[in-house]
């Protein structure tokens, strides 16, 4: 497992995981899904998004994210829609 800080939402840290081991199911340990995108609502823990968090503190320079998942460089740019 990896853990993630951010620098401009220093209190969010995030776990990566790309394999289980026994015990850590999804039963027992909830997801929050990719980069905890999704709603509060529907977090599996109750918790802001990143990128919510990112756009109320001004973090960022447009309240819009995208996704490249062309290989062999997938990326994830927040704040804007075009990639450098």
């Amino acid at each position: 497992m990896s853990i993630l800080t951010f620098e401009r939402a220093p209190d969010q840290t995030l776990g990566v995981t790309s394999q289980q081991s026994s015990g850590f199911e999804v039963a027992n340990f909830p997801m929050g899904g990719l980069m905890v995108m999704a709603f509060q609502s529907i977090s599996a823990h109750g918790t802001s998004p990143v990128f919510w968090i990112l756009v109320a503190q001004g973090q960022t320079d447009q309240p819009v994210f995208s996704f490249n998942l062309v290989a062999p460089w997938p990326r994830l740019c927040i704040g804007s829609s075009e990639f450098p």
